[in-house]
């Protein structure tokens, strides 16, 4: 079991140096505070309420998603990545444990970047 832990450890990094998440993406990002994030919308919202302009917020209660999201979701969100897609297959292909239908796999290292990695793909495909 160590041994599985360490591959996904590396693979958690090596992935990290495929794929860029954009900076609007706060959710499970290390080194990324919520904190910064509030902020940043309290200072759009001021900036629609002197504009009188529309704005549209959403707000996603991202421990439910992170138990829920499809795994079909993940995989679409990786096509964007065609190396990404590629190394996941081949390390999924040698491990059981790392199949799932719904939510992201507790307990792996890998969790919190592919569902970062997903919500980030869906929030710029709503762009």
């Amino acid at each position: 079991m160590e041994d599985e832990d360490e591959v996904l450890e590396a693979l958690d990094k090596r992935l990290m140096q495929e794929v860029v998440i954009t900076a609007n993406e706060f959710g499970f990002m290390r080194g990324r505070s919520t904190t910064v994030a509030i902020f940043a919308l309290r200072s759009v919202l001021e900036t629609y309420r002197g504009g009188r302009q529309d704005i549209h917020v959403v707000f996603l209660h991202q421990e439910k998603m992170f138990d829920r999201i499809p795994e079909q979701v993940i995989w679409w969100s990786m096509k964007k990545y065609d190396r990404v897609t590629t190394i996941v297959r081949s390390i999924r292909g040698e491990m059981e444990e790392f199949s799932m239908r719904v939510g992201v796999h507790h307990g792996s290292a890998l969790n919190s970047f592919l569902f970062s990695m997903a919500t980030d793909t869906i929030s710029e495909d709503l762009h």
